[in-house]
């Protein structure tokens, strides 16, 4: 990611030069994640913050021996003793994330591994299968060195992100670690862990859904403490039953709606279709929300659940124009809906990413029981939105339970539903009586510290060379607007919450008569039956139970 100033991103050398060369596209995607600048290290330490070496050089660990910096250090010693193994364990307490102490990752895949050389007055971070993996020693000056094994084979045409949710994670940890802790100091400060479990389908015509019983939800939230969102499709808004409708506007903090398509068409936010028919189903779905909310006192997050999983960047540009915050998609599934669009290495590795100029949060299934991704996220700052349906609950609510139990060990965890999620995405660096402001979405509420009066507001979504509006507003209802490019500022500023919203340069609203809102008779049907499908769950399951 960029630091507002670029002269303190931190100079890390790299070795040797061949091996310098041979990761430069693994190089360039960490240049984003992080505020660190790589160049070849040919031995000269003058200007240097840091040092990684990837392969076997004697003379360059010789001369780390006494380097006035830190190091990461590939180990090959044992490269030839590699093993397949089942998972990863952390005994001790990485720097970045002592958080990590204590914990299991399995490995995924077939990738080898290889033990580290552990000398005396070493501290063993991780082990595979009980094998060192993750090593910290102190050379003659004092400074940290972390030895790891070898990488994994680089896959140049997969976005980094994918590689290390399909197993790769492990692997590449200790080198996140040390970049995490070396850069620290300039980085934006580390944002809180934000969660929310969501099911995909259910509406409000009754207080349960198949599996779903809104009241044991309810209080198995309370208990547990965590937050569960609904993804619910608009056109069931034909009926709300009073007493569902209670339960959500009663229990805010514990449960609440999102949108989930508009009618729940197979694949309908990607499948082809003009501009102005797509416009008219977004308004559509909006219309049919904004009754519900009105005529039940509920509230629904402005975010987009696609079913699924299938969204179009064309499709994140219309509901960007026609109003919605936010869509919440996995990056899997982009990347396997939209082949053809040009996905960058460094794709997912934000807190969000703008698709169509739309911010899209990740999200990921609770049912796969994938601690790496619960951990993965939590490194990467992004929100952790675990999803699931009805039938993952079958029996009782555990699943949840467990999962949040195991995000509760994380630092300043907060739960809360996708709109709260979603205005909390941005990233703060103070300096000084200045506020440094990086946005991961178009609509934040921030919250300005004691000190501060001037704040400069970065929009990672803009080229250097574009300009678009922004409205500040706090409390007080006093705003005004500005217009700028990437980064504006300084902005006057003074203590308390302030709003800021990115308007898209084009607002468009389809104008519906009460006809048109009127739902279309195929998918209405085509949502029944889906609907008593689901309802009849539970019976049939009983049925078949020996």
């Amino acid at each position: 990611m960029d630091y507002p100033k670029d002269s303190q991103r931190r100079k890390v050398r790299v070795g040797p030069s061949n091996s310098y060369r041979s990761h430069e596209g693994l190089l360039d995607v960490l240049e984003d994640l992080f505020p660190a600048r790589f160049s070849p290290f040919d031995g000269a330490t003058d200007g240097a913050d840091a040092a990684i070496i990837l392969e076997n050089d004697p003379e360059l660990y010789r001369q780390l021996a006494e380097a006035p910096f830190p190091a990461y250090v590939v180990d090959h010693s044992n490269a030839a003793q590699s093993f397949s193994p089942q998972q990863t364990r952390f005994g001790g307490r990485p720097s970045g994330q002592p958080w990590l102490h204590g914990r299991t990752i399995p490995w995924k895949g077939s990738a080898a591994v290889c033990a580290v050389t552990v000398a005396q007055g070493d501290e063993i971070i991780a082990t595979a299968d009980e094998q060192p993996v993750w090593v910290t020693r102190r050379n003659a000056r004092g400074n940290k060195v972390i030895l790891s094994g070898p990488f994994p084979a680089w896959d140049a045409e997969a976005p980094f992100i994918l590689q290390l949710i399909r197993g790769a994670l492990p692997a590449y940890l200790p080198l996140l670690d040390f970049l995490r802790e070396i850069t620290a100091p300039v980085d934006y400060d580390p944002a809180p862990n934000r969660a929310c479990f969501m099911f995909d389908d259910p509406n409000l015509h009754s207080t349960t859904w198949g599996h779903l019983n809104y009241r044991q939800l309810i209080r198995e939230a309370q208990e547990h403490d965590y937050h569960a969102a609904i993804a619910t499709v608009p056109i069931d808004s034909w009926y709300t039953n009073p007493a569902a409708a209670s339960l959500f506007r009663n229990h805010p903090d514990r449960v609440s709606l999102l949108m989930h398509g508009v009618k729940h068409t197979h694949a309908e936010l990607h499948h082809p279709a003009r501009d102005e028919d797509r416009a008219h189903e977004l308004t559509l779905g909006l219309r049919w929300i904004e009754r519900l909310e009105r005529r039940h006192g509920v509230r629904v997050s402005r975010v987009m659940a696609p079913p699924h999983h299938a969204c179009s960047p064309k499709t994140c540009e219309l509901m960007l124009q026609h109003g919605y915050e936010a869509a919440c998609v996995s990056w899997g599934a982009l990347v396997k809906w939209n082949p053809g669009h040009p996905w960058p290495l460094s794709f997912g590795l934000g807190m969000t990413e703008f698709l169509g100029g739309l911010p899209v949060i990740p999200r990921f299934n609770f049912a796969d029981h994938d601690d790496a991704r619960v951990l993965l996220a939590a490194f990467l700052r992004q929100p952790i939105v675990m999803i699931g349906h009805h039938g993952d609950v079958a029996g009782s609510l555990e699943i949840l339970a467990e999962a949040a139990s195991k995000i509760r060990t994380l630092p300043e965890v907060q739960w809360g539903d996708m709109q709260t999620i979603a205005r909390g995405c941005f990233l703060t660096k103070r300096t000084g009586n200045s506020l440094w402001i990086r946005l991961q979405a178009r609509l934040v509420v921030a919250q300005i510290p004691e000190g501060v009066e001037h704040l400069f507001v970065d929009r990672p979504w803009l080229t250097e060379e574009a300009s678009e509006p922004l409205v500040l507003q706090q409390p007080d209802s006093s705003h005004f607007k500005v217009a700028g490019n990437r980064v504006i500022g300084p902005i006057p500023a003074r203590p308390g919450p302030l709003t800021l919203h990115c308007p898209p340069a084009e607002t468009l609203s389809v104008p519906l008569n009460g006809s048109r809102l009127l739902p279309p008779v195929w998918p209405l049907a085509r949502r029944l039956l889906c609907e008593a499908r689901d309802r009849l769950a539970p019976f049939t399951a009983r049925r078949k139970s020996p």
